[in-house]
């Protein structure tokens, strides 16, 4: 279909022509048309694409999100045995002062830990503590539940898994 060649410039082809639908005439400045890059069909992403590269992040997505949830479950843990371990050492020290462990500067600054992970409070008596980590937030759901520590050093948890699994080091 010939137009005249009074009609708008640059939506006819260098032919005169108008081009097929979809595909931008060639105005000289654009190189995919140039190229001959588009010239079969519309330059774009089509909704099959789109939908494959969103599915695949989903599913991504779905992977590693629970995963890092999980480390950093972990790694509060670590915080949590960390903490209660330089409370038991203060305690230590307290106890090969005074005698006991209840004595007046035997105090320690127990509560909420820097994360907000967990809550340390203790029970003591005059040869006897137990420091115990509650976890709270996001912690609460742990598998591994409440850290407990005594004066034996015997080590402890209130959650579904074993203790030797929870107090076990990174790198074990």
């Amino acid at each position: 279909m010939r137009r005249s060649a009074n009609a708008t410039p640059g939506y006819l082809s260098s032919t005169g022509h108008l081009p097929p639908l979809g595909i931008a005439a060639d105005s000289g400045n654009n190189k995919a048309m140039k190229t001959g890059i588009c010239r079969t069909r519309a330059c774009g992403v089509t909704l099959i694409e789109l939908l494959v590269t969103l599915t695949a992040l989903g599913i991504l997505c779905a992977i590693a999100i629970p995963a890092y949830r999980d480390y950093n479950r972990r790694v509060n843990r670590t915080d949590a045995q960390r903490d209660l371990a330089g409370y038991a050492l203060r305690l230590q020290r307290c106890f090969r002062r005074a005698g006991d462990y209840t004595a007046t500067d035997c105090t320690l600054d127990l509560g909420v830990n820097a994360e907000a992970t967990y809550t340390v409070t203790i029970e003591k008596g005059a040869g006897t503590y137990t420091l115990i980590a509650t976890p709270i937030n996001d912690q609460a759901i742990d598998s591994c539940g409440r850290f407990t520590l005594n004066q034996a050093g015997v080590r402890g948890v209130s959650g579904t898994v074993p203790p030797q699994v929870c107090w076990q080091r990174s790198g074990d």
